[in-house]
């Protein structure tokens, strides 16, 4: 016979597998906690205590975090984007959330990080050209 609450935690880490799968499909769009409510048929209260179980944080916090780290992928591959341009298309309604962000998480502001990228990039082109094969 099955353990209950064996069954119970295989289901809620279903269902947070089936809201982080979600929240990376639709990370550019307006995501908040009544419409992941609304996806997976759980209660607000019940998503929030699945993230703070599972996740150690807030559903919020866990996309927020996806979001930037998707935005340093971005920067990575192309570090001349437009940073409001970028805010923009990965869902914050301002560009000064997402610096705010970005610099707590990783410790310098999404300007510096493209810089720091556009300067090893730089690096890279003149040791090839330096040094052709």
């Amino acid at each position: 016979m099955p353990n209950k609450t064996n069954t119970y935690n295989d289901k809620r880490k279903s269902d947070l597998q089936d809201l982080t799968q979600y929240i990376s499909l639709h990370l550019s769009e307006p995501l908040d906690l009544t419409r992941l409510s609304s996806h997976c048929g759980l209660s607000v209260f019940q998503i929030n205590r699945l993230f703070k179980q599972f996740v150690y944080q807030t559903p919020m916090q866990y996309i927020w975090r996806k979001r930037v780290l998707y935005g340093r992928r971005l920067i990575q591959s192309n570090p001349r984007i437009p940073l409001g341009d970028l805010a923009s298309s990965l869902g914050f309604r301002h560009h000064s959330h997402f610096s705010r962000l970005f610099k707590s998480q990783l410790g310098m502001t999404p300007a510096k990080y493209s810089q720091k990228i556009r300067r090893l990039n730089t690096k890279q082109v003149n040791i090839v050209q330096e040094h052709p094969i």
